[in-house]
């Protein structure tokens, strides 16, 4: 909870009578309202809660569908066009009608994992003459986890648990190095 800066809160009647555990947390900088992923956000963003991805089609891949909604929700707060995917083989599929321009993905999938899909997304770049920059976005956090990240192909490794702000800003970064994706 301190990670995310949050709070929890036991609240009981007595021995043997159970509890409430309330866990609270900040989502949003600034007291913003949470929007779904179906509404557009607001057209600036102000330092203090991170960048504008406005219009940038990010294609997120993680087989954890709460994890997928919740990424597509932050994302699309700070203005990107958000696709997700639940394996390799969807992600791939997405591309074929829907070319990102960043690619987010977790690393630890059942069957083809997200080495692989950065690997095949390396052939498929060739073939198309357009380069997606990657992101490695995983629990696997050790130095030799970022190394075969990089040497997969992704431009960048984040930890999770990361802040939506942090997140929005490396994804923002990503963009920016590769223009005409």
């Amino acid at each position: 909870m301190e990670l995310h800066q949050g709070t929890v809160r036991a609240d009981s009647e007595g021995e043997g009578r159970g509890a409430t555990f309330t866990v609270t947390l900040p989502l949003l900088a600034g007291g913003a309202r949470v929007l779904s992923h179906h509404e557009r956000p607001q057209a600036e963003v102000d330092a203090a809660t991170g960048p504008v991805l406005e219009g940038l089609r990010v294609l997120v891949v993680d087989d954890d569908a709460d994890t997928c909604e919740l990424l597509t929700t932050v994302l699309g707060y700070y203005g990107a066009d958000v696709s997700s995917a639940g394996s390799v083989s969807e992600a791939l599929a997405v591309m074929e009608h829907e070319w990102p321009q960043v690619l987010v993905s977790d690393i630890a999938m059942p069957g083809e994992d997200g080495y692989a899909l950065v690997q095949r997304l390396r052939v498929i770049e060739r073939e198309r003459g357009q380069h997606v920059p990657a992101l490695a976005l995983t629990a696997h956090a050790r130095a030799s986890d970022t190394e075969r990240a990089y040497l997969a192909g992704f431009e960048a490794h984040v930890a999770k648990p990361v802040e939506p702000a942090e997140l929005a800003q490396i994804i923002a970064r990503l963009a920016r190095s590769c223009p005409a994706a």
